[in-house]
């Protein structure tokens, strides 16, 4: 909280989201390289990034507003690389890599061979 630090209460407003729930967004978001548009819908949507980020119900789900919000607190503070360098620090320790970007259901179709000729 100290690396990017909340604005203040005093006009109101919902409580904040705990900052471990918003670096787990964060860190899904970047593993799957999605718009803050997309986070929003694929916490509404997938359980399984809702159990990750430690959301308990879809009511509580932050908005693309604040996950925007949050990241760019995160880059003012110049906090953002060294969170996800903890990050990559904590797996490596456990012997994983987060690799983004990866097709993980992908198929393999086979496409008709093409002969290549002078015409």
């Amino acid at each position: 909280d100290l690396a990017a630090p909340r604005p203040s209460r005093e006009r109101g407003g919902r409580p904040p989201f705990p900052t471990e729930l918003m670096v787990r967004v964060l860190l899904i978001q970047q593993l799957f390289n999605l718009s803050d548009e997309q986070m929003e819908f694929q916490l509404l949507d997938r359980l399984s990034f809702q159990r990750f980020a430690g959301l308990r119900a879809s009511s509580q789900i932050p908005d693309r507003t604040t996950i925007w919000t949050f990241k760019e607190r995160l880059i003012q503070a110049g906090a953002s690389e060294s969170i996800f360098d903890a990050v990559n620090r904590q797996l490596a320790k456990h012997g994983y890599i987060a690799r983004g970007g990866q097709m993980i259901d992908a198929s393999f179709v086979q496409v008709p061979k093409q002969s290549l000729s002078k015409e």
